[in-house]
């Protein structure tokens, strides 16, 4: 349903309560309107009365003409009738912050795409309109034609000719090279960086290491490099290489390529445009004309995709009839990071095996900590980051372990050890060693992470006592310093009781179970 109120004359009101939107990038594109002076009032003039924004299918994405931007899409008369592109504005194209001011919004219609948007990039301007209509919104058609024709196939520009140039290259004087030029665009998304919430994108060096490895396991190399650059990257092969099919090949191609990238957690489409031209045999390099063209293009949205699961990881524990897409996503990166660590892996597969195929609830919140209750599930802060997703993972397997009395009997206890296992993973990761690192930080002036951190001096990763270490020197850091300061710190005795039989190495049973083949 699209939502909007008009007022006055000639203002139109394109602003929803924030309460009112579930997806994550609508959110923060609304707190962006509404704290960046002059913004909205940008926004609001491109939208003629009678268009309202649908904020349940923002996205953030980036190509090489705006890097990163929102994706607005609107509609009028329930029919989606275009987007409105806000780009940041900022010189760095693959990394922004979410206060990052915005730039100066584009809107994208049917007309625009189809006569302004040059053709060698019509196709990737058209995906995100596709993958509406994949998500049953009507949209009008003019908006996915170039997507229906390019999708997962090609189509000549120029068409091949019989020049004496290619009569030439067939009695072998002359080779055939095919000359590649590359647009792509990126789904973004967001982390948490100390109080920024950052939104990044693939950097361009890293897709191209992604296409050599695809051509390296094909045996291809490249006969010229011709540049990189955010969103584009051309370089050319010699035609025998392609199957004498420069067209199929790049279908090919940029698919395999797409898939190794998303196993990154990213969404990625491509347009190509591919040239043939001719060099002379022991000759110089220089080239001696051309022959066809023709471009096409790859994304997520073709055939074969209405079978894709979306987020197929976190629809395997979890359950949410009313949660967006995006969310979805945004749930499956932090699981596919949290997979990543050994730890992580084994609390995400344990997990699994306990529910035996029931799934958990879980849901987003705008305000209040990040929790889990047996009756409700898991709810996560909007601002949540792998790490606290991780905490939360680790009470509902607690509890899955545990008696209902045993549970409320000793909810401090679980609080430790998932406290420490929390650091453990966040410890861990890359981003961790980097100066001025916001978790670093936390660990070294909040008083009682201070204190969970001190725990290593105990414990080894594995949540076993340290050589020379008691399990009385143990209980008497927990009973000493770590309960007292987590009571002092949001953790009261009147809500989180404690199991005095259960102070110690015990109290990290599950981290030594999880991590036993780490």
């Amino acid at each position: 349903m699209f939502n909007s109120c008009e007022y006055g004359d000639d203002h139109f009101d394109v602003l929803l309560p924030i309460s009112e939107v579930r997806n994550h990038y609508g959110i923060f594109f609304l707190k962006q309107l509404q704290n960046q002076a002059g913004a909205y009032e940008q926004f609001a003039t491109m939208l003629s009365s009678g268009q309202e924004p649908l904020y349940e299918y923002v996205q953030m994405m980036s190509n090489a003409d705006y890097g990163v931007y929102y994706f607005i899409p609107y509609g009028k008369e329930n029919k989606v009738e275009g987007a409105i592109y806000y780009p940041f504005k900022t010189a760095v194209k693959d990394r922004v912050y979410i206060d990052t001011p915005l730039g100066t919004p584009i809107k994208m219609d049917a007309y625009h795409l189809n006569n302004d948007v040059d053709v060698a990039k019509r196709f990737l301007y058209s995906i995100p309109f596709k993958e509406l209509k994949n998500k049953h919104l009507e949209v009008n058609p003019a908006l996915v034609e170039f997507a229906d024709k390019l999708e997962n196939k090609y189509v000549m520009l120029l068409p091949e000719e019989s020049s004496s140039l290619q009569e030439v290259a067939t009695r072998n004087s002359y080779k055939e090279v095919v000359a590649f030029n590359i647009e792509y665009q990126l789904e973004s998304f967001s982390t948490i960086e100390g109080n920024e919430i950052v939104v990044s994108a693939l950097s361009p060096d890293r897709v191209y290491q992604t296409m050599k490895y695809v051509l390296a396991q094909h045996n291809i190399r490249l006969y010229e490099f011709g540049g990189i650059e955010y969103g584009r990257i051309c370089f050319s092969i010699l035609m025998s290489q392609t199957g004498n099919s420069p067209g199929d090949f790049m279908k090919h191609f940029t698919e395999e390529v797409r898939r190794e990238i998303s196993f990154l957690g990213y969404d990625i489409s491509f347009q190509y445009l591919f040239h043939i031209y001719y060099i002379p045999v022991g000759g110089d390099g220089g080239s001696t004309g051309g022959g066809s063209s023709g471009t096409g293009g790859t994304s997520g949205t073709g055939s074969g995709s209405s079978e894709d699961i979306v987020a197929p990881l976190a629809k395997k524990i979890f359950r949410n009839s009313n949660m967006t897409e995006q969310n979805w996503v945004v749930l499956e990166r932090m699981i596919e990071k949290i997979r990543m660590n050994c730890m992580g892996n084994a609390l995400y597969n344990e997990l699994k095996e306990v529910l035996g195929g029931k799934t958990l609830s879980i849901q987003f919140i705008d305000s209040g900590n990040s929790s889990f209750s047996l009756d409700g599930g898991i709810r996560l802060n909007i601002n949540v980051v792998s790490g606290d997703f991780l905490h939360e993972m680790l009470h509902a397997y607690q509890a899955y372990n545990e008696s209902y009395e045993s549970m409320m009997g000793a909810k401090l206890n679980m609080e430790i050890e998932t406290h420490y296992a929390q650091y453990l993973y966040q410890s861990s990761l890359p981003e961790y060693q980097v100066k001025n690192n916001k978790w670093k930080k936390r660990d070294t002036v909040n008083a009682r992470w201070t204190e969970i951190v001190r725990l290593n001096m105990f414990l080894d990763g594995k949540g076993n006592l340290l050589p020379g270490i008691s399990n009385s020197k143990l209980e008497n850091v927990l009973l000493n310093r770590v309960i007292p300061t987590l009571q002092a710190n949001g953790y009261p005795l009147n809500r989180y009781s404690i199991d005095y039989d259960r102070i110690g190495s015990i109290s990290f049973k599950n981290i030594k179970v999880l991590t036993t083949n780490c």
